[in-house]
C-alpha cells in the first residue's frame, strides 16, 4: 500500500518537476513514511479510471528512471491501446486475455475493412512493453504473478542496415547543396550520435578548440563525443550564415515563434538525410541511424576491432549491442580497410 501511494504521488510530481527532482522527492517520502503504516479509506464518492491511473503511475516511474520522451510516448501508446481494448481491470488480466489480444493485434482490420498483417517486430515490441509493465506491477506488489510469464517472446530476426561505403559517403556529401545540409551530414557522421542527441544540441555545447561535445544518450547517460575538423568547418560556415539569437545548433529556415526561427525538428532531420540519399543515387534507404552505423563500422576498422572503444563511443550499455557492428563480411572489411574517416 505504501509503495503504491508513493508511486501515485510521483506520477503527479513528474508533471511539474524534473526526473532528477522526482527521484529525490521519492527518496524523501520513503524515508518519512518508513515508520508508518497506511490504510486506504473506503469511499463511494467520485469513481475514477483505475486502468488509466495505473498506467500513468507506471509511466511516471519510467520518466524518473530517465527514459527518453520518445520511448515514453511509445509506452503510452501501446499501454493505452491495450487498456482500451481489454475493457477489464488491468490488475485482473490473465495470460489468456493477453494471448487473445496479441492474436487480434496480429490481424488488425483497417478503416476500409481490410485485414492488415502486422510485422513480427511490431508484435514483439508490444509484448516487450507489456512484459515490462506487468513485471513492474508484480515488483510493486500490485499483482502477485506476472501474466506475461506464460507467454513466449516472438523471435525476430534482426536485420542491421548496411553502412555506407566510402564511395556512398562521398556521394552523400556531394548531394548537399546548402550550408545546413553539409553541416548536418558531417556532424552526424563524425560524432556517431543518435538523432535525439543531435536534436538537443545547442551552440554552447561545443568546445570549438577540441571539437568535444557532451551529449546525453538513452536514460540520460552522459558521454563525450567529438566532431571532426571537417564538421567544424561546415558547422562554422552554417552558423555564420544565420541571423538569429537562438541557441539551438540547427534551426528552421522559416520563422515560427514570435518572428524567430525555432529548433530544427526530428522529422526534418530524417527527411533531410533521406532526400540527400535519393539525390545522391544511393540504391538503399539512407537515414540518420545509417550515418551512426557507418561511423561505428569505420571506427571499428580503424581501431583494429577494439569493441570496448566503439562501445564507449556509441554509448552502448551492453557490448552485445556493439557486437552487431562487428558482423561484417570479408569483402566489406577488405574494401573499407584502406580508407578511414576524413
Amino acid at each position: 500500500m505504501k509503495d503504491k501511494v508513493i508511486n501515485e504521488i510521483i506520477a503527479d510530481c513528474v508533471k511539474i518537476l524534473s526526473p532528477q527532482d522526482c527521484s529525490k522527492v521519492k527518496t524523501i517520502i520513503q524515508e518519512k513514511l518508513y515508520t508508518y503504516e497506511l490504510k486506504q479509506q473506503v469511499t463511494d464518492l467520485v469513481p475514477y479510471n483505475i486502468n488509466k491511473n495505473i498506467v500513468d503511475t507506471y509511466l511516471a516511474s519510467r520518466i524518473v528512471e530517465g527514459l527518453s520522451r520518445i520511448t515514453i510516448k511509445n509506452y503510452f501508446y501501446v499501454l493505452n491501446m491495450f487498456a482500451n481494448h481489454i475493457q477489464k481491470d488491468i490488475l485482473k488480466v490473465d495470460s489468456m486475455d493477453i494471448r487473445m489480444y496479441i492474436a487480434k493485434r496480429k490481424k488488425e482490420v483497417d478503416k476500409n475493412g481490410k485485414i492488415k498483417i502486422l510485422k513480427d517486430t511490431t508484435i514483439a515490441t508490444t509484448m516487450s512493453i507489456l512484459r515490462a509493465f506487468y513485471e513492474w506491477l508484480r515488483r510493486e506488489e500490485y499483482i502477485v504473478k506476472n501474466p506475461m510469464d506464460k507467454i513466449k517472446a516472438i523471435k525476430v530476426n534482426k536485420h542491421l542496415r548496411k553502412p555506407l561505403s566510402p564511395e556512398e559517403m562521398e556521394l552523400l556529401r556531394c548531394a548537399c547543396k546548402t550550408l545546413r545540409e553539409k553541416a548536418i551530414v558531417e556532424v552526424f557522421y563524425s560524432s556517431g550520435c543518435r538523432l535525439d542527441e543531435i536534436y538537443k544540441l545547442n551552440k554552447s555545447d561545443i568546445n570549438w578548440h577540441t571539437g568535444e561535445i557532451i551529449v546525453f544518450g538513452k536514460s540520460r547517460v552522459e558521454r563525450k563525443v567529438r566532431i571532426s575538423e571537417r564538421a567544424r568547418v561546415h558547422l562554422r560556415n552554417y552558423l555564420k550564415s544565420r541571423n538569429d539569437n537562438v541557441n539551438a545548433l540547427f534551426v528552421t529556415d522559416r520563422k515560427i515563434n514570435n518572428g524567430e526561427v525555432g529548433r530544427l525538428g526530428r522529422r526534418t532531420y530524417e527527411r533531410t538525410i533521406s532526400d540527400l540519399g535519393k539525390k545522391a543515387g544511393i540504391d538503399k534507404p539512407v537515414f540518420c541511424h545509417v550515418l551512426r552505423h557507418t561511423y561505428a563500422t569505420d571506427l571499428l576498422i580503424r581501431s583494429n576491432g577494439a569493441l570496448p572503444i566503439v562501445q564507449k563511443a556509441l554509448g552502448h550499455s551492453s557490448p552485445s549491442t556493439t557486437m552487431l557492428y562487428a558482423k561484417l563480411n570479408d569483402t566489406e572489411v577488405m574494401s573499407m580497410h584502406e580508407k578511414c574517416i576524413v
